[in-house]
């Protein structure tokens, strides 16, 4: 499996963070560097940023537990802290397995980090045969980044 955070600020963009499992541990961490897209991005080339991620992440070596924390890639714009950015910045869990993409919208928690939507109607599946513009599609319509689509909910 392999996994992909969508973070977005209508003035900052798009923050795409690919994770990989760290070793000997069911966690995962951030693999450096994020990618970065502006808020203008269109949606091909957020279609080409999620596929770019989610490579890094299906690609990627196992994360030693030194490298957890280290990289804070959430200090954009001066941003000191992960709770601070959380309240800037939406979330969208992409998660790709054998047979579907599951796209999740991430909800703030009073401590500052995100946890998924107990919302059905906030976790969407795509087989694994859709295109990364479908993804992208998805991900602006909950960002509010388009006009609203038709999207079928699981």
């Amino acid at each position: 499996m392999s996994y992909i955070n969508l973070y977005y600020n209508d003035q900052f963009g798009y923050i795409i963070a690919s994770y990989t499992h760290v070793r000997d541990s069911i966690m995962y961490t951030v693999i450096d560097p994020v990618i970065y897209a502006g808020p203008l991005t269109t949606k091909y080339e957020l279609a080409k940023y999620i596929e770019e991620g989610l490579y890094k992440s299906e690609t990627s070596e196992l994360a030693e537990r030194n490298q957890m924390g280290k990289y804070k890639f959430w200090q954009v714009n001066n941003i000191k802290s992960f709770s601070v950015f959380s309240k800037r910045f939406q979330c969208i869990e992409v998660k790709k397995s054998n047979d579907y993409y599951t796209i999740s919208v991430m909800l703030r928690c009073p401590d500052g980090s995100y946890t998924r939507s107990k919302n059905k109607e906030d976790t969407y599946q795509a087989p694994v045969s859709a295109d990364y513009e479908t993804i992208a599609e998805i991900a602006m319509n909950v960002f509010g980044t388009i006009p609203a689509i038709q999207i079928e909910n699981n």
